[in-house]
């Protein structure tokens, strides 16, 4: 793993086949550089007060998806 995540991120998002296929490697990125079990984004709209977990990498399928539909 490189000492700065930075450079793997932008070259992710660069190299993507898509803007959802960026996002889900830059949250593999992440979470693998972080050591985390698991890594999500998640997006809130304050105006009425709501949220949800639009994207989520989890290092095994054996760990729980917070996404609820």
């Amino acid at each position: 793993m490189t000492t700065s995540l930075l450079p793997a991120v932008q070259a992710a998002l660069a190299q993507a086949s898509s803007d959802e296929a960026g996002i889900s490697d830059v949250l593999r990125l992440v979470g693998e550089y972080l050591h985390a079990d698991r890594c999500f984004l998640y997006v809130r709209d304050p105006a009425v007060g709501r949220g949800r977990i639009a994207f989520c990498w989890r290092r095994t399928e054996a760990i729980a998806n917070p996404i609820h539909d």
